[in-house]
């Protein structure tokens, strides 16, 4: 959710940062960064979770997945990651392809994701009924949009300050590099996301206020400028607790008591950040040997 667009988190931060041409090659790196942190992560889940009743909870869905194949389930996820991934290639080598653009515009992909998911949770759906489920996704959807939305005035707002000059003042223009930027976007990520519980607003917020650095530093490297995305979502994952949404999500979900989340979800959070972090330096490393 936070390293691996079509997400809006790192959207926001990739188009905040002049990063919206290499989507495909930030999904391509979020994934590689995504591998060290779901082991870490399971490794964790499997020591903590010894400790911790789980209540019986029996969630019903809609849909009848019993003759649904695995490429079928999946295709709402995958269809739109290829069309972006598709689209920013197409970007990259300068190649007029309009219908792709078209398609492999993030709102346009997820919105055909979207679709395909109603139809394979609702195949008998008649027309009539369509308007309904819009509407109820629109309300559920309504907290996140205006989340995002108050995030990304905020961090207008902030734009407008002279705080990245004070930060410059404090760490000095000798200290600013691409290794440094990427602690300082971990660093702010972590702070906004802890304070205020929502991981997007912790990366538009956050990747706002660092923008000047950006410009500052003349990052133009398309690894360097993904990496750097991937700073933002691997501060966004410190800490899920309870002013966190999906915190809840998670505990109630899985029938695990606040205590509980605290002493497993919380702490797992952590680890997931710290692990993408030390990731993110590895993979910089090797870029330089590489490239």
């Amino acid at each position: 959710h936070t390293l691996i667009p079509p997400t809006p988190g790192p959207i926001a931060v990739a188009g905040t940062i002049g990063a919206s041409n290499y989507l495909g090659l930030i999904i391509l790196i979020g994934v590689i960064v995504s591998i060290p942190v779901l082991f870490g992560a399971l490794i964790l889940a499997k020591r903590l979770g010894k400790r911790i009743i789980v209540e019986d909870i029996t969630l019903d869905s809609p849909g009848d997945p019993k003759n649904m194949s695995i490429l079928w389930a999946v295709l709402p996820i995958l269809l739109p990651i290829l069309l972006i991934t598709l689209s920013s290639v197409i970007a990259l080598t300068n190649t007029p392809f309009p219908a792709i653009q078209f398609l492999g515009d993030p709102v346009i992909a997820l919105f055909i994701g979207c679709l395909l998911a109603m139809v394979q949770v609702y195949p008998d759906i008649k027309l009539k009924d369509q308007g309904g489920l819009f509407r109820e996704g629109i309300l559920q959807a309504g907290p996140i949009i205006l989340i995002t939305g108050a995030g990304g005035a905020f961090g207008s707002i902030l734009k407008s300050t002279p705080l990245a000059s004070l930060l410059t003042e404090q760490f000095g223009s000798q200290s600013l590099s691409v290794p440094v930027l990427f602690v300082l976007s971990f660093g702010i990520a972590a702070i906004l996301k802890t304070a205020q519980g929502s991981s997007t607003s912790a990366l538009v917020i956050g990747s706002a206020i660092l923008a000047p650095f950006v410009a500052q530093l003349g990052l133009s490297d398309p690894v360097d400028l993904a990496l750097l995305v991937m700073s933002f979502g691997a501060g966004a994952m410190v800490v899920s607790h309870a002013n966190d949404s999906y915190f809840w999500v998670v505990t109630q979900f899985a029938g695990i008591e606040m205590k509980d989340g605290y002493r497993s979800f919380t702490l797992i959070t952590l680890a997931q950040g710290l692990i993408a972090l030390a990731s993110i330096f590895v993979l910089y490393s090797l870029s330089l040997v590489v490239l």
